[in-house]
Order: C-alpha cells, then sequence, then structure tokens
C-alpha cells in the first residue's frame, strides 16, 4: 500500500494511524472479521469456506484468531442471537 501512494512503509503506517486510528495490519484484520461475521450470521456456509473468502489458509488459524479478537468462537458466534 506504501508503495502505491509513493511513501515509504514507516511513513505510511504513521499516516494511516493518525487517520485510521490503527495500524494498517490492524485495520485489515478488522474488516476480516467484520465480513467473517457477516457471513457467520446470513450464510450456511462452513466455517472452512468463510475461513477462506475473508483470506485465512486454514479454518483453525481462522477460528483462532476469530475467538481472540470477538471472545466467542466462529460457531458460539454463529449461533449467539443478535
Amino acid at each position: 500500500m506504501a508503495r502505491q501512494v509513493n511513501l515509504s512503509p514507516f511513513h505510511f503506517s504513521r499516516v494511516f494511524k493518525q487517520y485510521a486510528g490503527c495500524a494498517p495490519m490492524e485495520y485489515a484484520q478488522k474488516i476480516r472479521m467484520d465480513m467473517a461475521k457477516c457471513l457467520l450470521k446470513t450464510t450456511d456456509l462452513p466455517i472452512e469456506q468463510i475461513a477462506e473468502r475473508v483470506g485465512y489458509g486454514s479454518a483453525s488459524s481462522f477460528a483462532n484468531m476469530f475467538t481472540q479478537k470477538v471472545g466467542l468462537s466462529p460457531t458460539q458466534f454463529r449461533k449467539f442471537p443478535i
């Protein structure tokens, strides 16, 4: 991303954090988790397919990160009434 806007990675990260309130990787992680939440609530796709769609190489790494960030496993989140 930094290269696309002609900034050094360090400067890009600093400017991004100033405007977005978090580092670029944290922001990408949030977008991925938000997309996963939406897919869990609005589809019957298996966790493996959701993990793939949001950019994870394995369902287990996705489930671990989801649980860490959200506080519920993907299966628990899907069943949780909102």
